[in-house]
């Protein structure tokens, strides 16, 4: 019989070494994988905000064969009176099985909302939940109309025969909070937008996944904008009209 040894369980635990080799290493795998995870998972929410770009942008080509060519006006008296016009326009166009009044009561906003965002509530500390936003993409000034007289009129909607160079003008763009509301900017001027994209973000554009903006062109593809390319977008481009070499 051989006596036991009184060492033993002693030598069968970890040492404070030990525990702390394996506390050091379970930070490293963890300081690797949680930008790896954020990162997918910023690429997720940017390709699911691309194909609600493209489901808008086909609500967009339903409307315009609908309308004689015309796009929905900027500005209005929306039937959905808590979206802006040409959102409001949208979600009828593409619930046509629901009337005007049904859909205001419960407004079926998932194709206008980003996923993914951080907005602040009306405490300024807070988060709004993706439940309570509206919508989180802007029109630019290519989706202003004309008045009789040739000038741009926002009330008017936009001919899309009117737009010079289709697949160079920007249709919608990833906006920024307006203010502490549950949604972007209806929509955005040039002046306004000039210095948000040679800064890649700002008070009306917002470059939301990884540095990137998302946006919807005049043909109804979808083109992503980095920091580089952003800024060299120009009036002509923002506002689908006056492109240099086509005078």
């Amino acid at each position: 019989m051989n006596p036991q040894n009184p060492h033993a369980s002693a030598r069968s635990g970890f040492t404070l070494i030990e525990l702390l080799v394996v506390i050091v290493i379970l930070a490293i795998l963890a300081s690797i994988s949680v930008p790896i995870f954020n990162g997918v998972k910023r690429k997720a929410n940017s390709t699911k905000s691309a194909a609600n770009l493209r489901t808008i942008g086909a609500a967009l080509a339903a409307y315009e064969s609908d309308n004689d060519g015309r796009m929905p006006a900027l500005e209005g008296a929306p039937q959905i009176p808590q979206l802006t016009n040409w959102v409001s326009e949208l979600i009828i166009a593409l619930n046509d099985d629901a009337t005007a009044a049904e859909l205001a009561q419960a407004p079926p906003l998932e194709s206008f909302i980003s996923p993914g965002i951080t907005w602040g509530d009306e405490s300024g500390n807070g988060i709004i939940a993706n439940d309570d936003l509206l919508y989180t993409y802007s029109a630019t000034d290519s989706l202003v109309g004309f008045n009789y007289d040739d000038q741009p009129d926002p009330k008017q909607g936009r001919r899309t025969s009117s737009i010079e160079k289709r697949v160079e003008s920007l249709l919608l763009v990833e906006g920024a909070q307006q203010g502490t509301s549950p949604h972007s900017h209806p929509s955005i001027s040039w002046s306004e937008a000039s210095t948000d994209l040679s800064t890649a973000g700002g008070s009306f554009v917002e470059f939301r996944y990884r540095n990137r903006l998302n946006a919807l062109m005049g043909d109804y593809s979808i083109r992503s904008f980095g920091k580089n390319d952003a800024a060299e977008i120009e009036m002509w481009h923002w506002s689908g009209f006056n492109y240099p070499d086509n005078y």
